[in-house]
């Protein structure tokens, strides 16, 4: 039996991908590994924060909580690598680190995830505070963690290319597909939204952060360039502005696109509207120039719709034949694919069929039985 650590903070504080991926797989991991003892870590400062797992499926799960906030632990962790994280926890033999920041281990070895390089593979594309911030996040995982998960292969090898991490302290364990994404009935689905966005027309559909390493505006461009608001089809972008300046908005005030081009605004999944803006869509549009791992083709193609993607590493590793691809940053084709996906019924039909078998490959199981191995091979590798 195993005595295996995890900083489970993120959990209450990260960000929404963040937090929903890590509860998917600790869910699966702590239900199948009954084997083992877990003990779980927040650090809490209001000590009730909604968002710990409640389940203790599988083996032994014990949850310690901290009211010290980590940004103010941060500051002697960077010093002097104190206090540890066994003050809270005791001795483990592993310890899992979900996010960048986590407490520094006295003995045992520390696996830290990285869900994507963007900050170092685009710095010119992402907002300059972020690149900061997650740059200094990434040299603490750098000083404290000895071995590090990659969510996709993509991932591993720009970490080969763009740092001198050791290749056998880099290991893949790929994302599952959530449940909440299913097949709906589309009628249903369009009814619903009509109620909450008033979205009266067929429309393509863009899911994740609004901003520059994610091509928002040459999605914009492409559809005005296709005349597709002419013809009755709309483009409903869901998710969150990446900055304040609102650049994709004005660019579809300045092309007379206000009628046709919807910013729903950021999205939970727990109330299914975005699977709901799957279900209707009739393809989703994903044109980034980066990215670590590709949830939101995995996502449509579990609700039963067509997918246009970019075409780089990551979003070719994550779909494979599943989708059209297009290179990100030519907009002539990706206003030919969405002119083709939008006015061929039986194109998207085949593409639906294709996406709905591959996803089937996807889940948090296989992910949380891979990352039990992983953290296996980090114990007997040691520090």
């Amino acid at each position: 039996m195993a005595v295996i650590g995890i900083d489970a903070s993120i959990l209450l504080h990260g960000e929404r991908a963040g937090r929903r991926h890590t509860r998917n797989l600790l869910t699966e991991l702590l239900r199948r590994s009954d084997q083992d003892e877990w003990r779980l870590l927040f650090f809490d400062r209001k000590g009730h924060t909604p968002g710990r797992l409640s389940e203790t499926c599988g083996g032994a799960v014990r949850e310690t909580v901290s009211r010290m906030p980590m940004r103010l632990l941060a500051v002697p962790w960077r010093a002097a690598g104190f206090p540890a994280a066994e003050a809270w926890l005791g001795p483990v033999d592993v310890f899992y680190a979900p996010d960048l920041y986590f407490p520094p281990l006295r003995r045992a070895p520390v696996l830290c995830t990285l869900r994507g390089v963007a900050y170092l593979a685009i710095p010119d594309l992402c907002a300059p505070a972020k690149v900061r911030s997650l740059n200094r996040a990434f040299a603490h995982a750098r000083r404290h963690a000895h071995h590090f998960l990659a969510v996709s292969e993509s991932t591993r090898q720009d970490l080969l290319r763009l740092t001198d991490l050791p290749p056998d302290r880099i290991h893949v364990v790929t994302h599952g597909v959530d449940p909440v994404f299913r097949p709906r009935d589309p009628e249903q689905a369009r009814l619903a939204l009509r109620r909450r966005f008033g979205l009266e027309r067929p429309y393509l559909l863009y899911v994740g952060v609004i901003g520059r390493h994610k091509n928002t505006v040459g999605l914009i461009e492409a559809f005005a360039s296709a005349g597709l608001q002419r013809q009755g089809i709309d483009l409903v972008l869901a998710g969150p502005f990446e900055s304040k300046t609102g650049e994709e908005r004005s660019w579809a005030a300045r092309a007379g696109l206000e009628a046709g081009v919807h910013f729903t605004g950021p999205l939970v999944q727990e109330d299914e509207t975005l699977a709901a803006l799957y279900s209707a869509a009739l393809a989703l549009v994903h044109p980034s120039f980066y990215e670590g791992w590709c949830a939101t083709p995995l996502e449509a193609m579990a609700c039963g719709t067509a997918v246009v993607a970019a075409d780089i590493p990551s979003v070719r590793e994550v779909v494979q034949d599943a989708a059209i691809l297009v290179p990100p940053d030519d907009i002539d084709a990706w206003k030919q694919a969405m002119i083709r996906v939008a006015g061929d019924e039986s194109l998207r039909s085949a593409l639906i069929a294709q996406g709905l078998w591959h996803v089937q490959a996807h889940t948090w199981q296989r992910s949380a039985e891979r990352l039990r191995q992983v953290l296996t091979h980090v114990m007997e590798a040691g520090r």
